[in-house]
């Protein structure tokens, strides 16, 4: 989750002292900690593999 949280933290430019950046994030970890489908970062490609 660490790292989806930092991409949507960047690519959505949340703001953590914002109260509402706060619970979308929340909200956010609590959807994969129950295995459903989260927020993507916009324009993410995995790096390709070799």
């Amino acid at each position: 989750m660490a790292g989806i949280a930092t991409m949507l933290i960047n690519e959505k430019h949340l703001n953590m002292m914002d109260k509402e950046a706060r619970k979308y994030l929340n909200e956010q970890r609590d959807k994969f900690l129950k295995d459903e489908d989260v927020d993507q970062a916009e324009g993410y490609a995995p790096p390709e593999e070799k």
